[in-house]
């Protein structure tokens, strides 16, 4: 499930300094510790694979030591990417926009993304790597546990040996082509992608760029609790005016006095009461309004001082 939000800060009219929260702390430690260790496994499957290719083990301690971490890592590495699949299993169904994107691919892979139709949170290359290393991942647990175990398959199953052994061979290397893949098209193909897997925010230029559909989502959820706050603020400004007064300079986005009562964000307990320090337009404009109107002397009063006899 999505969790990204726009980040509080200070905002241009055109957005082109918003922060979006793209990847949270929990989902990056995961996916970091699921990309380490499967790097680990590479190196080390290799070497077990090809005699050729023995001399990687030398990198991460020898042979034996190598032979011990590998099916522990690899454990590591399944919980990781199960991890994963509980998080992100909701925005990695494809969707009709998937579909959609997928007709355009041309275009992305020439860089053209102004042709590319707008896309939620992940593109559907990038939930298609999701699934295989996922369903990889799985074929990879039950054929190295019975690799690790061999000892204790029967003699009359030797075949569930041999068969282990082919399909940890075929989902490690269908794996290892993808994750180069995956590397290459973080790394090099769309920048900003690596810094967000380490930072976890994008800015709203990139989101618009890239996953239009999931920054209007996450910008849409973002201006309930924006527009109470500013409509507080107008309440506290225009305390004493009456209400058509203020409902004709409120705009689109704040609900108007009499719906504001119908008007109930997600969560009110948790969020402080906001600061009118940094005053929106809309407040200001309300401010300066009614502090003219305010100051303005009445015309009855001022021809009633005129009028008036003097008590000298």
């Amino acid at each position: 499930m999505s969790t990204a939000t726009v980040l509080p800060g200070e905002r241009s009219r055109d957005r082109s300094d918003e922060r979006i929260l793209r990847y949270s702390f929990g989902e990056r430690v995961m996916h970091w510790i699921a990309g380490l260790s499967y790097v680990y496994l590479l190196v080390t499957g290799l070497a077990f694979w090809s005699p050729y290719l023995f001399w990687l083990s030398d990198l991460v301690g020898g042979g034996p030591v190598a032979r011990f971490w590998h099916p522990w890592v690899g454990l590591l590495w399944f919980l990781a990417v199960f991890w994963m699949y509980t998080a992100w299993r909701r925005d990695m169904r494809t969707t009709a926009a998937d579909r959609e994107w997928a007709k355009h691919l041309g275009d992305y892979i020439r860089n053209e993304d102004e042709n590319l139709p707008p896309i939620g949170r992940f593109n559907i290359g990038q939930k298609q790597f999701f699934w295989l290393m996922f369903y990889g991942g799985i074929a990879l647990l039950l054929s190295g546990l019975a690799m690790w175990f061999v000892n204790d398959i029967p003699w009359d199953w030797r075949w569930l040996r041999y068969a282990a052994v082919l399909v940890h061979v075929v989902a490690a290397l269908v794996t290892i082509g993808a994750f180069i893949i995956h590397v290459y098209m973080g790394t090099a193909m769309v920048r900003g992608g690596f810094t967000s897997i380490i930072r976890g925010e994008v800015s709203g230029n990139w989101a618009r760029m890239h996953h239009r559909l999931w920054y209007e989502q996450v910008t849409a959820a973002g201006r309930a609790p924006e527009s109470l706050g500013t409509f507080r603020c107008l309440a506290a400004a225009t305390r004493g005016t009456s209400a058509s007064a203020v409902r004709g300079r409120l705009p689109p986005i704040i609900p108007s006095p009499r719906r504001f009562s119908s008007f109930t964000p997600k969560s009110t307990s948790s969020r402080r009461a906001p600061t009118c320090t940094s005053s929106p337009p809309a407040v200001r404009r309300v401010r300066a309004a009614t502090r003219s109107r305010r100051s303005m002397p009445s015309i009855l009063s001022f021809s009633y001082r005129a009028s008036a006899p003097s008590s000298r």
